[in-house]
C-alpha cells in the first residue's frame, strides 16, 4: 500500500504460486487521488481513480516447452481542470496465449504469440462535474470511442558459433469506432450508448524483422537488425465535423466524367474512373525480394499529411490518379546497429 497528500491512496497485489508443470500469477492494483488547492486556496479539478487486475497461467510440461494464458480488464476515471469534458470511463480488457519451445535441433528457440486488446473511452461533461451554463457546451455531452486490436508474432532463434540470429514476423489489426450523444429541446439528453457505433477507421501493419548478435567476446558483442513494414489504414467517415459545426470532406468530389490517365503514370487501366478509387500509379508498385526488399518510389512524391491533402484537394495528377483516399505506406525499411559491452 502506499499513501500521499490529496487523498492519494494506492493498493497493491502480486500473488503467485506454482511448481514444475505449470503457474497460476494474479496482479491487481487500485489506486485514488483527490483535486488539490491551488495557492490561492481554489479547488483545481484532478480527482482520479483506477483499478486493474491480468492474471497468467503457464504450462510447462518440460524444460523446454511453454504454453501460457494470460487476461486481464480495468478501469477508471479522471477529471481534467484544463478540458471542456473529463475521462469518465477508461475501459480496456486484454487476452493473449504464448507458446516457447526450446532445442528443436537447427532452430533453438520458437516463440508465437497471439493477443487481443480493447480499449473503451468516455469523455463527457457531467458525471464528474455540472455543465457550466457559460461554456460552450452548456448542456449535457459525451463522447465515446472504442479499439479493438488483433494480432500475433512468430519468431525463430538461431544459433551459429558466436552469432545468435532471431527472425520474424508479425501482424496486427486494429479497428476504431465512434459515437456521441445529442441534446434538443424536445427530447432532452439521449447518452451516447443509444447510438449505434459507426466504424471511421481500420488500420494494419505486416512487418518481417531479423536481429543477429555477434558475441566478439565476454564483455562486446555487436547487435545489428533489419525490418520491413507494410501499414495500411482506411477511413470510413465521409467528412470531418469540428465543434463549430463545419464539415470537411474526406474524400476529393466526384468528377463529372472519366479522364484519360497518363499512360506514364498508370499501368493498370487507361483511364481514371469519375470517382474514387483513382487507377493504381506504376511507380508504386513494389519488389520485395528477400527480407529487406526494394522499394520503387518516385522522386519528389509528397508524403504523410501534405500527400493527404493534395489527394482530397484532387491536386496528385491532372486525371486525379494517385494514392487511395486512406493513408497508405507501401514499405517501410528500418536498419539497425550497435556495439554493446566494453
Amino acid at each position: 500500500m502506499l499513501g500521499g497528500s490529496n487523498g492519494r491512496f494506492d493498493k497493491t497485489l502480486d500473488a503467485a504460486i506454482g511448481n514444475q508443470t505449470g503457474y497460476l500469477r494474479f496482479t491487481g492494483n487500485d489506486a485514488k487521488s483527490d483535486d488539490y488547492d491551488d495557492g490561492n486556496g481554489d479547488t483545481v479539478p484532478s480527482r482520479w481513480s483506477k483499478w486493474n487486475g491480468d492474471i497468467a497461467l503457464g504450462w510447462t510440461p518440460d524444460a523446454d516447452t511453454l504454453l501460457e494464458f494470460t487476461a486481464g480488464k480495468g478501469d477508471g476515471e479522471a477529471r481534467y481542470a484544463g478540458r471542456g469534458m473529463d475521462g469518465s470511463q477508461f475501459l480496456r480488457e486484454s487476452l493473449g496465449l504464448r507458446f516457447e519451445k526450446s532445442n528443436l535441433g537447427a532452430i533453438d528457440k520458437l516463440e508465437a504469440q497471439l493477443y487481443y486488446n480493447y480499449a473503451d473511452h468516455i469523455m463527457d461533461n457531467f458525471r464528474l462535474r455540472a455543465p457550466d451554463p457559460t461554456s460552450m457546451m452548456p448542456m449535457p455531452m459525451a463522447a465515446q470511442v472504442d479499439r479493438r486490436t488483433l494480432g500475433g508474432r512468430l519468431a525463430l532463434t538461431f544459433e551459429l558459433n558466436k552469432v545468435e540470429l532471431v527472425t520474424g514476423v508479425d501482424a496486427q489489426r486494429s479497428e476504431h469506432r465512434a459515437r456521441s450523444s445529442s441534446y434538443s429541446m424536445m427530447t432532452g439528453y439521449t447518452d451516447a450508448d443509444e447510438f449505434a457505433w459507426e466504424k471511421d477507421a481500420v488500420m494494419r501493419n505486416v512487418g518481417l524483422f531479423s536481429e543477429a548478435t555477434w558475441y566478439r567476446s565476454d564483455t562486446t558483442r555487436w547487435i545489428g537488425g533489419a525490418r520491413l513494414d507494410r501499414a495500411e489504414t482506411k477511413d470510413y467517415r465521409q467528412s470531418i465535423r469540428s465543434m463549430m459545426g463545419m464539415a470537411t470532406p474526406t474524400r476529393p468530389p466526384a468528377r463529372p466524367a472519366a479522364t484519360p490517365c497518363p499512360a506514364a503514370l498508370c499501368a493498370t487501366s487507361t483511364t481514371c474512373p469519375a470517382a474514387p478509387p483513382p487507377c493504381t500509379p506504376a511507380w508504386s508498385r513494389r519488389a520485395l525480394p528477400g527480407l529487406l526488399g526494394t522499394v520503387l518510389r518516385q522522386p519528389g512524391t509528397y508524403r504523410g499529411a501534405e500527400r493527404l491533402r493534395r489527394h482530397r484537394a484532387g491536386e496528385d495528377h491532372p486525371a486525379g490518379c494517385g494514392y487511395p483516399v486512406s493513408g497508405r505506406a507501401p514499405a517501410s525499411l528500418g536498419l539497425g546497429l550497435r556495439r554493446a559491452g566494453g
